[in-house]
């Protein structure tokens, strides 16, 4: 399950373990934003972090540069995710 973020990966990992669905031997979980790492590490959820202090440092950058009346490049800006590994993603042969 690739969830669109902590929350419903949350969701998820409880209502599995409700339904007895272990995790991640039988499914694997995976959240997107690794935004409340406490909750994360607490549950062993595995989450791809999209990097959010970086895109913030390129939007004030770029912000900076507008507001000194420089020209910016109207272009895709692309930063890169990582993937945290707490657990729930399983290997598969």
């Amino acid at each position: 399950i690739l969830s669109f973020n902590d929350e419903m990966a949350q969701a998820a990992l409880i209502y599995l373990k409700h339904i007895h669905v272990c995790v991640p031997e039988q499914v694997s979980v995976v959240g997107y934003d690794n935004w409340n790492i406490p909750m994360c590490d607490s549950l062993g959820l595995t989450n791809i972090d999209r990097g959010i202090g970086d895109i913030a440092k390129m939007s004030v950058e770029l912000l900076k540069q507008m507001i000194e009346g420089k020209k910016v490049k109207n272009d895709l800006y692309y930063i890169e995710g990582k993937l945290v590994d707490r657990g729930s993603l399983g290997t598969r042969v």
